[in-house]
């Protein structure tokens, strides 16, 4: 599959090094690390621009002028933001939507694996049905023939 533009950005912004309190570290590493230890991520709102009073009282206000109505209506927009919650811990770190969607895949990825390894201890306990043997062998006969062509 050849890669385009945005995969290499994802590639080089998952493997940009930083400092983390557990040491110099890729955000892949990291969030490998993270997910080693139970955190999770989700997915909230915040304002789009913090409200600063002292920027708000220096603009041009009253009947004339809208400079003070525009800066509120842009603090009270919200945007979506990515968090990395830990389980045993109040405090979260705000992620990139990449590191969000990479995260993600992660967490599928594991569940997918879990469900094949599932099936397989059901089928050598002899406790799996004859219909779910057979709904894995379509899905493994449709991935193969999908790919065999």
């Amino acid at each position: 599959m050849k890669k385009n533009i945005q995969d290499y950005k994802k590639e080089a912004i998952l493997n940009k090094q930083f400092r983390y309190d557990e040491g110099v570290m890729t955000r892949r590493e990291w969030l490998n690390l993270m997910r080693v230890k139970g955190a999770y991520v989700e997915e909230s709102t915040k304002n789009r621009i913090q409200f600063d009073r002292i920027k708000y009282n220096k603009m041009k206000g009253g009947i004339w002028s809208n400079e003070q109505d525009e800066y509120e209506k842009k603090c009270a927009e919200k945007v979506p933001c990515y968090n990395l919650r830990t389980p045993n811990e109040s405090s979260y770190f705000e992620i990139t939507k990449t590191e969000f969607d990479y995260f993600k895949g992660m967490e599928l990825a594991d569940d997918i694996n879990t469900q094949k390894m599932e099936l397989t201890h059901k089928i050598e306990a002899g406790t799996a049905t004859d219909e779910e043997i057979q709904e894995d062998e379509q899905r493994d006969f449709d991935f193969f023939n999908k790919y065999a062509n």
